[in-house]
């Protein structure tokens, strides 16, 4: 799971919040975490933002994304 997470980290493709999250959480959510994303890549930059955006992620987001990461890469 490591080594999944910190490929896509440093290689996640555009759009992947959508694809992630819309489903399971809805437009609003998705909005709500796409903001996020852009606040913490504004902050931690290309390499950081991924690691501040999960662990501000509530346990049922960090699933929906942990399920992400598991079945699609």
């Amino acid at each position: 799971m490591i080594q999944k997470f910190v490929m896509f980290a440093l290689n996640f493709p555009p759009n992947w919040i959508e694809k992630c999250f819309l489903k399971e959480s809805g437009l609003t959510m998705t909005n709500h975490l796409k903001s996020k994303w852009h606040s913490y890549y504004n902050i931690g930059g290309p390499s950081g933002a991924m690691i501040l955006f999960y662990a501000s992620l509530d346990q049922n987001n960090q699933t929906i994304f942990d399920n992400f990461l598991n079945n699609s890469y």
